[in-house]
């Protein structure tokens, strides 16, 4: 357009623009202006759209922008627009004309300020999405604004709660309407009180699971002291009130057996003074009342108290004391002691003991005696262990070996518990079958872990048989005998033959690679000669020499030396040739036996060989001349009685079908080639028998001798 054809341009009430004489009135205007005809050609633009005109030009010529220039609505029609780094929003209006005036306003530092505010808000959610509690943000009208994964995982979920309350939430999980109402009183409360509100949320899950949640409402206020909102937070504690429960049982249990047990408990301090007792220590020092100044080591022998001091002074402990007290009433009585140092983080060292009247047992001890000496002779002398086992599975009586194996001296072991010697394997082990022996069942065959008083671990083997106390009660009589060294041998055999199976596998993974280098070797060969004939005998040399390589191959992969699958060797081989002679992209009808056969390994490199040259001639004179191939592989194993020598042997059948011409009718009854020949000698040297024919394709079965089955 000239410049007698400008004309200016003035905007009407109806926000069309009426073009007067020039576009003057544009040049001054510090924002991009454009003018578009009709069908979106450039009219004009002033100096600040000069930059980008051309590019304009063409962003609007686009599909997706030219619907804003067909019927413009002046204040609502507005598309953006990027050149380079900045962004502008282009409003459109119409001119009297009929041409289009769009006016570009840079929106980059907003958009950019978007950009940051979106970035920080995406970092916010990402973090507390990750945070592994319960964290969900609340207005003061106590409705949602955020929930992370953790306080509800399902997303849909999570996006349906963003503006409602707890009662709606509990009316669409059908929750009871309480737990809406609780929360709310706590919401409330924190609200009211502008700080952080606790309170245990309990609530019924699936299978009726009670799960225990901390929740905390904290109010979050900006600088000027004005609510942003609520922060939500929860934490699942289902497991630490559990525990406190147990806690709290476990300790009323424990408080009941201390005071009502039939054996006398107490604490004292180091110096003596007694601490707590139970109603036992009253009954065994004939006391309505013990004084809290009583020392337990006052009711005892002087020698004893220095017996028990000294052990106290030397190992913190003294186990099974047997002495003499005389009691507050007068009366003399028997007491079995047990103490021990207790040095706690709490209330430093004290004293625990307990103590236990054995006055009646001790009698009937003294009684017992003449008759016990006749059997101690023969337990003294005893090189297997006897050890008498009471009801209450403690060491009633032993035999002098027991001692000596173990290292204890006897007081230490008699009327101990067995399961004190025993390792936590063994504890298991002997509850079980000493359950049995009360019941008044003989178990033979123990073996249990014992612990030496050096702390190295003692075998010994034997039987438990069943035997009645003098109080009619069962308990039991045990016999063992030291196996440690038997047991030792037996690793030591045992380590031996891993190290020489590991051994052989090595020699069979080193043979294998020693046959993959000659089978390397003869494809450098063969692909270093022109000579067709010669690349023939070398791919057959390979095939030979990579049947031998599998048989190791599969040996030291199964682990098992002495014998090979000849099944699996067949599938394995067949695929093997198959890749390097069935290049017509025909396949081949292939079947073998499918249950397990498994030959001696003397005879595997043989047989390897056998089935090569047979799969070899298939895919030589088979495969060439028919449509549709057919091989099968069949395996028979059998026992048999062999006549001459009268015992029972095990005798494999291999029978070889293909459907192919078969062998010449001229060809001799020995071969014409040298896989014929491989074929006979082979066979002898297995000393197997071979018969063939050529009916409906060649057949090939051949029966040997084997010693695995």
């Amino acid at each position: 357009m000239d410049e007698a054809n400008k004309v200016d341009s003035v905007e009407t009430k109806s926000g069309q623009y009426q073009l007067t004489h020039s576009f003057g009135l544009f040049d001054q205007v510090v924002q991009p202006v454009f003018v578009l005809s009709s069908t979106v050609g450039l009219v004009y633009n002033n100096a600040a759209a000069s930059p980008y005109s051309d590019r304009f030009v063409k962003h609007c010529s686009r599909p997706t922008i030219q619907k804003h220039f067909s019927s413009v609505s002046p204040s609502k029609d507005i598309f953006t627009f990027r050149h380079v780094q900045r962004l502008f929003s282009c409003s459109i209006s119409v001119a009297n004309t009929g041409d289009f005036i769009v006016i570009l306003n840079d929106i980059t530092p907003l958009k950019r300020e978007i950009d940051k505010r979106e970035d920080r808000i995406y970092f916010y959610e990402k973090v507390l999405n990750n945070v592994p509690v319960d964290l969900v943000i609340f207005n003061e009208h106590h409705k949602y604004l955020f929930v992370n994964r953790f306080a509800i995982k399902n997303d849909n979920v999570r996006k349906w709660i963003i503006g409602k309350d707890d009662f709606e939430y509990v009316k669409a999980r059908n929750m009871p309407i309480e737990i809406a109402q609780r929360r709310r009183a706590y919401f409330d409360k924190c609200l009211d009180e502008n700080r952080t509100v606790e309170t245990e949320d309990e609530t019924v899950g699936v299978g009726n699971n009670r799960k225990t949640t901390l929740r905390r409402f904290s109010p979050i206020r900006d600088k000027n002291g004005e609510l942003l909102f609520i922060l939500g937070f929860g934490i699942d504690i289902t497991d630490r009130k559990i525990m406190e429960t147990e806690i709290q049982y476990s300790e009323r249990k424990y408080r009941e057996l201390f005071f009502n047990n039939t054996v006398g408990v107490f604490t004292a301090g180091i110096l003596g003074g007694v601490i707590t007792y139970n109603k036992e220590i009253e009954k065994i020092l004939d006391a309505s009342e013990v004084d809290r100044q009583y020392n337990i080591m006052s009711f005892l022998r002087d020698e004893d108290r220095k017996a028990i001091s000294g052990a106290l002074k030397q190992t913190g402990r003294v186990n099974n004391f047997e002495s003499p007290i005389v009691t507050l009433s007068g009366e003399e009585k028997n007491i079995l002691l047990n103490m021990v140092i207790v040095d706690s983080s709490q209330e430093g060292k004290y004293i625990l003991g307990t103590i236990i009247d054995v006055t009646e047992q001790v009698s009937t001890r003294l009684e017992l005696e003449g008759s016990e000496a006749r059997y101690r002779s023969i337990f003294e002398g005893s090189l297997d262990i006897i050890i008498t086992i009471g009801n209450d599975a403690n060491v009633s009586f032993h035999s002098f070996s027991f001692s000596s194996v173990l290292g204890y001296e006897n007081s230490l072991l008699i009327n101990a518990p067995i399961a004190e010697f025993l390792t936590d394997e063994s504890v298991i082990k002997f509850n079980t079958v000493f359950s049995e022996v009360v019941k008044g069942k003989y178990v033979r065959n123990v073996e249990l872990e014992f612990i030496h008083c050096n702390g190295h671990i003692l075998v010994l083997e034997g039987s438990i048989s069943p035997s009645q106390n003098i109080d009619g009660r069962n308990g039991g009589q045990a016999f063992f005998r030291d196996i440690t060294l038997k047991r030792e041998q037996e690793q030591s055999i045992k380590r031996s033959l891993a190290e020489k199976e590991m051994l052989l596998k090595e020699v069979h993974h080193r043979v294998k690679n020693n046959l993959t280098v000659i089978y390397s070797l003869l494809e450098m060969a063969s692909m270093n000669s022109d000579n067709e004939a010669f690349k023939q005998v070398f791919a057959s040399s390979q095939s030979r020499v990579r049947s031998m390589s599998m048989v190791h191959e599969n040996l030291y992969q199964t682990n098992v030396f002495s014998e090979l699958d000849i099944v699996a060797y067949s599938k394995k081989l067949f695929k093997e040739i198959s890749a390097i002679y069935g290049q017509e992209n025909k396949p081949v009808d292939f079947s073998t036996t499918n249950e397990l056969i498994l030959i001696d390994i003397d005879h595997a490199i043989t047989i390897g060989l056998i089935l090569n040259e047979l799969i070899i001639n298939f895919y030589k004179y088979v495969y060439p001349v028919t449509s549709h191939p057919s091989l099968s592989l069949s395996y028979e194993q059998a026992d048999y009685h062999d006549e001459k020598s009268g015992t029972v042997k095990h005798r494999v059948t291999l029978e070889y079908q293909d459907n192919g011409p078969g062998l010449a009718s001229s060809a001799s009854d020995s071969g014409t080639g040298i896989g014929m020949l491989l074929l006979q000698l082979l066979s002898k040297q297995l000393k197997a028998t071979v018969s063939r024919h050529s009916e409906n394709g060649f057949n090939f079965t051949m029966k040997w001798n084997s010693m695995h089955k």
